[in-house]
C-alpha cells in the first residue's frame, strides 16, 4: 500500500519524565482522519534516530492507545532506554489536548470492522517510518489478541521489518473460536457468577430480568422454555444464540456493546467472521516471529498455536519462536507483558 496519510501538523506533546508523548491527526486512503499516538525518549540523552516498536493489543471499540500496554510501565521502561512506541487511536476516537481527556463518537466507531482496523494500523505504521527520529531498519510489530490480525498485516505489508511477536494469537478459525466464546464459555460463566450453590441451574432472584435486558439478552421467562422457572446453561446458550443471530442479521449493538457481548460491534463481529484463516500468512513470513501463548487460554484456543509451530518444525523454517505460558489465560499477566515488551527492546537495541 502506498504512503498515503497526511500529516495535518496537529501534535499534542506533553513531558513525563523528559519523555514526550505525542498525538498526531493523519488522514487515511479514504479520507477518514484518525490520530496516531507515540512516546519518544528525551532526544537530549538518546540523539539520532531510535528504534521503534508499534503495539496493537485489544478488539472492538477497545482501543490500543490507551490499552494498558501501550501504557505500561514496560514500555515506559523502553522509552526510558531510548526505544520510540507508537500506535494508533481507532475511529471514532479522539484525544483532547486541552484537558487530556478522550472523545468516542460512536456512530464512526460503529462503521469501523476489521479491515479498517488493519488498514488504519498500516497506515499509521507507514507515517512513522518517515518519521526521521525513527530507524526504518529497527522496527517491530507487536500485537495481542485482536492484535495479533492487526500487526500480522503490518508484517506483510513490510517485509523488512525487524520482528513480529504475537501473544495470545487469534489464529484459530473465527466462527469456531466465536461460537465456543459465546455459546459455551459464556454459559458457563453466567452460572460461575450467579449458582452460589452449584445447583447448575439458575433461578428469577438469581438470574434477574435487569441483568439480562442490559446485556441485551431476553428475560428470564423467555429464556425459561420449558417454563420449570429455572434456567440452565443450555437455556443460556440457545438464547444467546438467537440474540447474537438476531443482532448480527439487524446489525444490532445492544448485545456486543455490552459486558456479555465483549464491547464490540455487530459489523465487527460480522467482519471478523469473513475473516481469511491466519496461520498460513503468518508461516509466510520471512522476518522473526515471536509467538507467545498461554495454555489455558480459553479464549483464542492453543491448540492452533501448537499445529503452527509442528507445520514449521516440518518445513524447517528457523526464524520462528514459541513461547508457552503454564496456566496462564488470555490476558497473560503484567509480568509476562514486561519479559515480552522488554525482551523485544533488548534486541532492538543490539
Amino acid at each position: 500500500m502506498k504512503h498515503s496519510l497526511i500529516a495535518l501538523s496537529i501534535a499534542f506533546l506533553t513531558t513525563a519524565a523528559k519523555a514526550a508523548v505525542e498525538y498526531h491527526d493523519i488522514k487515511t486512503s479514504d479520507g477518514t482522519v484518525i490520530q496516531t499516538c507515540a512516546q519518544f525518549p528525551d532526544s537530549t540523552q538518546f540523539p539520532g534516530t531510535r528504534p521503534a516498536i508499534m503495539i496493537n493489543w485489544g478488539s472492538g471499540l477497545y482501543d490500543y492507545c490507551r490499552d494498558r500496554t501501550f501504557q505500561s510501565p514496560a514500555a515506559k521502561a523502553l522509552v526510558a532506554r531510548g526505544v520510540i512506541v507508537f500506535s494508533n487511536l481507532k475511529r471514532g476516537i479522539r484525544h483532547n489536548p486541552k484537558d487530556n481527556t478522550f472523545t468516542t463518537d460512536l456512530t464512526v466507531a460503529r462503521s469501523a470492522d476489521i479491515s479498517h482496523i488493519k488498514s488504519d494500523a498500516l497506515e499509521a505504521f507507514n507515517f512513522y517510518t518517515h518519521d526521521q527520529r525513527i530507524n526504518s531498519k529497527k522496527m517491530a510489530a507487536w500485537g495481542g489478541s485482536e492484535g495479533t490480525i492487526v500487526s500480522t498485516f503490518i508484517a506483510l505489508h513490510h517485509p523488512d521489518l525487524a520482528e513480529l511477536d504475537l501473544s495470545s494469537t487469534m489464529i484459530e478459525d473465527f466462527p469456531t473460536l466465536y461460537a465456543r466464546q459465546m455459546y459455551e464459555i459464556l454459559p458457563q460463566l453466567l452460572l460461575q457468577m450467579f449458582d452460589k450453590e452449584s445447583k447448575g441451574e439458575l433461578t428469577k432472584d438469581e438470574l434477574t430480568d435487569s441483568f439480562l435486558i442490559s446485556g441485551g439478552l431476553d428475560s428470564f421467562d423467555v429464556i425459561d422454555t420449558n417454563h420449570d422457572e429455572v434456567v440452565t446453561e443450555q437455556e443460556l446458550s440457545a438464547d444467546i444464540k438467537r440474540v447474537i443471530s438476531h443482532s448480527l442479521k439487524n446489525g444490532n449493538d445492544t448485545f456486543f456493546l455490552s459486558d456479555l457481548g465483549g464491547k464490540v460491534t455487530a459489523n465487527w463481529v460480522n467482519s471478523m467472521l469473513k475473516q481469511n484463516p491466519l496461520a498460513p500468512q503468518i508461516l509466510s513470513l520471512k522476518m522473526q516471529v515471536y509467538m507467545q501463548h498461554g495454555t489455558a487460554d480459553q479464549s483464542t484456543s492453543i491448540q492452533p498455536v501448537y499445529e503452527l509451530q509442528n507445520e514449521v518444525l516440518q518445513q524447517h523454517k528457523s526464524n520462528f519462536h514459541f513461547h508457552y505460558y503454564q496456566g496462564l489465560d488470555h490476558e497473560l499477566s503484567a509480568d509476562v507483558i514486561w519479559s515480552i515488551i522488554t525482551s523485544i527492546g533488548d534486541r532492538l537495541l543490539k
